[in-house]
């Protein structure tokens, strides 16, 4: 009987550090795309290392000057010129399960998702900002009054960011309305996969 109940304090007892890193993943997949960060021309990791001073615990970024020669977690590529956003290049495992699989392709469909999303949008808001100063310098003229160049001031394209704000509010409210539905639905995946490594692992350790 004591070993029956130090084996269900076991599970829920991994259930709960797995639900509380599932948490910490999904909060991250918001704000940034992933749980690594990178700057580089090439798809390569980031080593993670911690030190502690006087004020806590601060974290430091080592980034490696070359992609090893295999793959063992997710890669973040150098920013697309167009979307601004940093496509992820999925780690997968060798032994990989179906649900594990199932999340991975969940993940990739969101990103391709939203770097789609916002091309568009970043080619629309270019487009835009330069017709927006064609038609401001052709009323105003090309020159100063002193013959140089003339540039539109900040004052001058605020006009143009609160136009371009306004006529696009409704865009991006449906985009923020679909990527919170996205992201939040990949809480449950990413539940049934850490499910499965938990019950995997205490297999393991019961046989």
């Amino acid at each position: 009987m004591n070993t029956y109940w130090s084996y269900v304090c076991r599970v829920f007892q991994l259930f709960a550090v797995k639900m509380i890193k599932c948490a910490r993943y999904v909060s991250q997949n918001i704000s940034t795309g992933s749980n690594f960060l990178i700057q580089s021309q090439t798809f390569i990791p980031v080593i993670r290392n911690t030190y502690s001073n006087k004020s806590g615990t601060v974290g430091k970024i080592t980034i490696k000057s070359k992609p090893p020669s295999t793959q063992n977690c997710d890669w973040i590529g150098p920013a697309d010129p167009v979307s601004n956003l940093r496509p992820i290049k999925f780690y997968i495992p060798t032994d990989e399960t179906a649900l594990q699989r199932e999340f991975r392709e969940k993940r990739h469909r969101i990103q391709e998702w939203n770097g789609s999303f916002w091309k568009k949008h970043n080619k629309n808001f270019i487009q835009a900002k330069e017709n927006f100063i064609k038609t401001k310098l052709d009323q105003l003229g090309h020159f100063n009054s002193d013959g140089t160049k003339r540039t539109l001031t900040a004052d001058e394209m605020s006009e143009f960011y609160r136009s371009f704000l306004r006529e696009n509010h409704k865009n991006h409210l449906a985009y923020n309305w679909e990527w919170y539905k996205k992201t939040i639905g990949l809480l449950m995946p990413a539940i049934k996969c850490n499910m499965e490594k938990i019950f995997t692992k205490i297999r393991g350790t019961v046989t």
